[in-house]
């Protein structure tokens, strides 16, 4: 594949200006038109603010984007069998001003061939340097890999979406189902890249709670990871970087509910003995009240997430 055709796809350029002081962080400048979005732009954050201070921008400021002039997208590797490699691999990596990929860093692989062949293809790729008010500069960007037929089942499936509250409240609160389609699916997408590559089965219910304002919180309930891990941790911080549903009125509770690899056999409960889950956080708030209000209720709501 051309690289002018698949370069930069979920891509956010920022262009990096030399401190004055050598003990300074050099600044970076984050493109907010780029088209990456909150959850890359988290990502990109993640992997570079330890390095580099963060400013954003925008073309009004003058600053242009990095163009692909050379390079190709990499090929599948294969096996010793000679069977081809399939998979994802999501990277960010630096533009220099003279135009060449510096400091790439694998977010998420498959498999670590996959993201040696990313790493490998990138090494050869070539740009038009990014221009800070006509100066080249250099700058970031984020790119998507996939190798070959992609093996969902290794990934996160979403089994259920489960609402906390009576359908009278939800109908005056929740916008057009289309909106509430949307979000979800993003939610789903984020999710699974997570676990792309994960092959330890695993049960995970993600409870959600939205507030007006496009203000979310997020419990994660995993059978396989503690409560209060440091991955669990940083998918919370993934999905709370969705942009969230506009609801009116008071505050919105869903779960997502579904399986990584397959589920590891505590599955989840399906019709009338299905039960939505309920964070560990929020049982010991109830268990610390003389008379909870249900988990359901905008009292208890607003107790969790004021």
């Amino acid at each position: 594949m051309n690289l002018s055709r698949a370069l930069l796809l979920f891509a956010v350029s920022l262009a990096v200006i030399g401190s004055t002081k050598a003990q300074d962080k050099p600044i970076v400048y984050n493109d907010m038109e780029g088209d990456g979005g909150a959850v890359i732009d988290l990502r990109i954050r993640e992997a570079y603010r330890s390095r580099f201070t963060l400013v954003d921008t925008s073309t009004k400021d003058g600053y242009v984007g990095p163009e692909p002039v050379a390079g190709q997208m990499p090929k599948s590797p294969a096996t010793a069998s000679g069977q081809l490699l399939g998979g994802y691999v999501l990277a960010v990596y630096l533009v220099s001003a003279q135009g060449l990929v510096t400091d790439p860093v694998v977010l998420t692989a498959s498999d670590p061939r996959l993201a040696d062949a990313a790493l490998r293809a990138m090494a050869e790729w070539r740009f038009k340097p990014a221009q800070l008010r006509g100066a080249a500069v250099a700058s970031t960007a984020a790119q998507e890999f996939n190798f070959g037929p992609i093996d969902v089942s290794n990934g996160y499936t979403m089994k259920r979406l489960g609402v906390y509250q009576q359908r009278d409240v939800l109908l005056k609160r929740m916008p057009d189902q289309n909106l509430v389609s949307d979000y979800v699916s993003d939610l789903k997408a984020v999710v699974h890249n997570f676990y792309v590559g994960e092959s330890k089965p695993e049960t995970l219910h993600i409870v959600l709670v939205v507030r007006p304002g496009r203000r979310a919180r997020a419990w994660i309930l995993s059978s396989a990871r503690p409560d209060g891990s440091p991955e669990l941790g940083r998918l919370r911080r993934l999905v709370e970087s969705v942009r969230p549903l506009e609801v009116l009125g008071g505050p919105v509770a869903l779960a997502l509910s579904g399986t990584v690899a397959g589920g590891d056999g505590s599955e989840l409960l399906e019709g009338e003995a299905y039960r939505n889950p309920v964070p560990p956080e929020w049982r010991a708030r109830a268990a610390a009240l003389k008379e909870p209000p249900p988990f359901s209720s905008d009292a208890f709501l607003d107790l969790v997430f004021p």
